[in-house]
């Protein structure tokens, strides 16, 4: 989304005002306490993205798919159901 530059250089790119244009259904994670790409960049895609659900990890930082696994997958799992890609198992 945002490259940060060297000292003394510019931005290599910055491509927040596209988010807009990018129109399937978004799941944007992110760990309460994540201090490279945490809640308040998180909070920006969410904004800027049409149709986008926000989950943030409380107990968790950057690396929330391995600090809070059983959360992470949980999240997603409701997201793919929501979105209809995964159905609940049928009972045999």
């Amino acid at each position: 989304m945002y490259a940060a530059p060297s000292l003394g250089e510019e931005s290599p790119f910055d491509v927040r005002d596209e988010l807009p244009l990018l129109t399937p259904p978004a799941l944007v994670l992110a760990g309460r306490h994540d201090f490279i790409c945490g809640p308040r960049w998180a909070a920006l895609l969410h904004e800027r993205l049409d149709d986008a659900e926000l989950a943030v990890l409380e107990e968790a930082g950057h690396l929330v798919h391995l600090e809070q696994p059983a959360r992470f997958d949980a999240s997603v799992l409701a997201f793919l159901r929501a979105q209809g890609v995964v159905r609940e198992p049928r009972n045999s």
